[in-house]
Formats: structure tokens, sequence, C-alpha cells
């Protein structure tokens, strides 16, 4: 089975955040260890929450310029729908107990886990800033990247919902504020559903575990037009 795009990227992010925290804690002088840490840590959340708008944007411009408007749901009709969406209290409760345990479980590890780990594997008679503590460092991240993995699938949410009260549907994608995809919709990671008695059209995201909730009046209307245009066919043999 061939590996996504994402799921690539998210691997090769994984092993660099290894690779750099291993030489931070190995070269940087203990002095500027938290320092540099900082720095590193505003700089990767900047980089992680401007690219993706950049991408959006970019995203959102190739599909504006693809023709007329198939249909638009304006803020007033989006959110009429979603507060008629009763359901969703209960998900939403679901989905930020579990959200918050993962925000908690990671501090633990750090002062539990880590601690012991380190000492273990990373002792005091290692020569400080040495190929051996390096590798050593990486080893200890490395075993700490695949816990925080691991809990990721059994503590993460099964489902983050993202209501989307505001959108149109042109014929090479969906455009809205928060979230625009083109056309075709690959099947293979993305995966349609519809609730007529909730007001919503569900894309979800195998791959991030992203539920994009388009809410509107004609559910109906928006899967027809997703299936027309937005369904991408796959070959069979």
């Amino acid at each position: 089975m061939p590996i996504s795009r994402q799921s690539l990227i998210n691997a090769l992010s994984s092993i660099a955040f290894v690779v750099i925290f291993s030489l931070i804690s190995t070269y940087v002088p203990r002095q500027y260890f938290y320092i540099v840490i900082f720095i590193y840590l505003i700089a990767l959340m900047s980089i992680m929450s401007i690219v993706p708008r950049l991408r959006q944007k970019k995203i959102a411009a190739s599909i504006a310029n693809s023709g007329p408007i198939l249909m638009r749901v304006d803020s007033k009709e989006g959110l009429d729908m979603l507060s008629k969406d009763t359901a969703l209290a209960q998900e939403m409760k679901s989905f930020m107990g579990r959200w918050i345990l993962w925000l908690v479980i990671p501090f633990i590890l750090w002062f539990t886990v880590f601690g012991a780990l380190r000492n273990l594997l990373v002792p005091a008679s290692v020569p400080r800033g040495s190929v051996e503590m390096f590798v050593r460092y990486l080893i200890l991240f490395s075993i700490l990247s695949g816990i925080m993995y691991g809990l990721r699938y059994v503590v993460m949410p099964r489902k983050m919902i993202i209501p989307i009260t505001q959108f149109e549907v042109r014929r090479s994608g969906i455009i809205s504020s928060g979230f625009s995809i083109k056309f075709p919709i690959d099947t293979k990671r993305y995966e349609i559903r519809y609730d007529v008695s909730r007001g919503f059209v569900e894309i979800y995201d195998k791959t991030s575990r992203q539920a994009y909730r388009f809410y509107t009046r004609d559910p109906v209307r928006l899967r027809e037009l997703i299936e027309r245009y937005g369904v991408e066919k796959h070959s069979e043999g």
C-alpha cells in the first residue's frame, strides 16, 4: 500500500524533531538551552500556523477562478442549522475531554518518564558534546516520540469536528474561511457522509482525523454537487 504524502510529511517531521532536539541537547551550552528551545518552539509554531494559511489561500484563489458559484451558504443560514444540531454538543463534550487529556499527559510524561529515561540513557559519565551523547539523545527522543505517537492514537479524539457555517461551492471545489478543498476529492483519504436531519455534509480527513462539517438547509443539494463534481473516480484493476 503506497504511503500518502501527508503520512510521509508527518514521518519526516517526527524525524526532524528528534534530530533537532538531540542536537540542541548535545551541543547547546546548558545556560542557553531553554532559550534555544523556546526560540525553536516559537519558530516551529509560527511555521505550522503560517504555511497552512498560505496553502489554503492559494487553494481558495484557484477555486474562485474556476467558474460560477453553484451553491452559496451564508453565515446566518449556517449558524441557524448549527444551532439546531442538538447532538453536536455531546460530540464536542467528548472531544474536549479527550483533547484536554492529550494536553495534560505530555507534561506528566516530561516530568516522570523523561527524567528516568534521561538518567538511564544519558548518564553524567557521557562526555559533554560528544558523538556518543548525540546518539544517546537520538535514542532517548526516538523512544519519547514513539510513546507520544502511540498515545496520539489512544488518547486523541477519533474525530476532530470543525463546523463550517459559511461557504460556497464551485465546479473545482468548496471555499470557506476555515477550510477550502479542491475537486476531485480523493476518496482514499477523505470520507464523505451527510445527515439530512442534522443539516450537514461532512468531509472527514482520515489522515489528520479532522471532520469538516458544512452546515446548510439543503444538505441533499450539497451532496449532489460534491458527488457530481467532487468525487475522484479510481480505476479498478
